[in-house]
């Protein structure tokens, strides 16, 4: 053979012969060698036929074995699963690893389907997924639409290893499925519970389900898959040859800044920090990000850790009675876009499904009109709490929200969106300068919207994380 099945080094140096090649030119440069070798001769079916996915194709053109759904890794000798994924071309940026390289992860890497009576009865130090998931051969290529399989060039090939931290990450979002398994609750799953392993829907279409235990209910097939947001994350550090080997958690983070702010005022907060209150108006977030930094020492940004657990950060000032003098926003929508998406794989269902939100709450401690009426004595720092929608909410509220709103959005109905008091969970409303501050859709200037959460829906949320906790 070409490389040495037993030698997990042989093998990680024959993968690297394929970086900044397609398999047409990884083929055309090897043939000498290829010729030589009786067993790798026969891996050339697929190619000559240009059939199967990339990954089968990678599978038996470059390592020489025939596709299988076996439960061991796919390099079983030395427990390594091999892993062919997608990147996208991005603008460059400097303030990411990879994007400047102006390259980002395209999608999550799925391990395995889950097999939800079979999870029932396992215990993480025996689970079946150890298999697919402790060490993986990461082959990243450059998806280019227009481009054949076979021409598509591979940007980086390495060996990835989860560090302890990101290990307890994982292991903790393993337990929360398979726990949700257990009470018979797996029609529920969502990838919004976990932060690095996510429980994916993974079938021929949305109908695809199976039966789960201590349910009679039928649940969607999942997978267990690594979330696009960490698959970015490791891309970054492969690519780069860096691992943060004192990476707290972002769980450690969240207890950190729960366990030396809760209760305090914020102008204890910001003098403990020799931190001065800014004038924008989202000052308050703007200092909770710089608590984050200090706990790493370094520039959010920079160190990407709530980017990498899928994570996006909101502050909520309560009023007295508990509930927010403002609904909560979100990204302005994008109407060209919008009118073309289905429900399962809309922008608005990945968001709310597949991502947690870090919800920092504040206290005022007397009634108030407008932020700048309030004193940084008058708040407090209340409760640190991580949220994301639950699926019955999301699968039948906020999916009747987003329905309605491309419909008129569809016959450029832009006067009659969802208000806050017909739908329990959100609502449709303006995010804009001001009234001229328009956007072009089919040819007109329309007024820009956005997804927002009602503040009462905002304030139940928060009373029961606060009781779950």
């Amino acid at each position: 053979m070409l490389y040495d099945k037993y030698d997990e080094v042989s093998i990680i140096h024959h993968a690297k012969k394929i970086e900044n090649k397609s398999l047409n030119l990884y083929i055309m440069e090897s043939e000498s060698e290829y010729m030589r070798d009786s067993e790798v001769i026969t891996s050339l079916t697929s190619y000559n036929a240009g059939k199967g996915s990339l990954g089968q194709l990678v599978e038996e053109v470059v390592f020489g074995y025939s596709i299988n759904s076996k439960q061991a890794a796919d390099f079983e000798e030395v427990n390594m699963e091999l892993k062919v994924v997608p990147l996208k071309a991005v603008k460059k940026s400097d303030k990411n690893r990879a994007k400047v390289h102006g390259l980002s992860v395209k999608e999550r890497i799925v391990l395995s389907i889950i097999d939800y009576h079979k999870l029932n009865l396992e215990e993480w130090e025996s689970n079946t997924l150890n298999s697919k998931l402790i060490k993986l051969l990461l082959m990243f290529y450059l998806h280019e639409k227009d481009k054949e399989k076979m021409d598509l060039v591979f940007k980086l090939v390495n060996k990835w290893e989860p560090s302890d931290a990101e290990l307890e990450v994982i292991k903790n979002d393993w337990l929360i499925i398979r726990n949700k398994v257990r009470d018979g609750l797996a029609h529920e799953l969502s990838e919004g519970d976990t932060f690095y392993l996510g429980a994916c829907t993974k079938g021929a279409s949305s109908k695809s389900v199976r039966s789960q235990p201590n349910s009679n209910l039928p649940a969607k097939q999942r997978a267990f898959s690594l979330k696009r947001n960490f698959v970015e994350d490791i891309f970054s550090n492969l690519l780069t040859d860096t691992t943060d080997k004192d990476e707290k958690s972002i769980i450690q983070v969240i207890n950190s800044v729960i366990s030396r702010y809760r209760g305090i005022s914020v102008d204890k907060i910001l003098l403990s920090m020799s931190y001065e209150r800014s004038r924008a108006k989202h000052w308050l977030n703007l200092m909770c990000k710089k608590i984050i930094s200090n706990e790493y020492s370094s520039k959010l940004a920079e160190n990407n850790a709530l980017k990498k657990a899928g994570i996006e950060m909101k502050t909520i000032l309560l009023q007295p009675s508990g509930i927010p003098k403002e609904h909560m926003s979100f990204e302005q929508i994008k109407y060209d876009e919008i009118v073309n998406e289905e429900w399962e794989t809309s922008f608005v269902r990945e968001k709310f499904e597949n991502k947690k939100h870090l919800w920092i709450v504040f206290q005022a401690l007397k009634p108030y009109q407008k932020q700048s009426e309030l004193q940084s004595s008058d708040i407090i720092l209340s409760d640190v709490l991580v949220w994301n929608m639950p699926v019955s909410d999301l699968s039948n509220d906020y999916r009747n929200l987003w329905e309605d709103t491309v419909e008129k959005i569809q016959y450029g109905n832009f006067q009659s969106f969802i208000k806050p008091n017909v739908n329990r969970v959100g609502h449709i409303r303006p995010k804009a300068t001001n009234s001229k501050d328009k956007v072009e859709f089919r040819g007109n200037l329309v007024p820009k919207k956005c997804f927002w959460l009602n503040n009462l829906y905002v304030a139940s949320e928060i009373v029961r994380l606060k009781n779950n906790s």
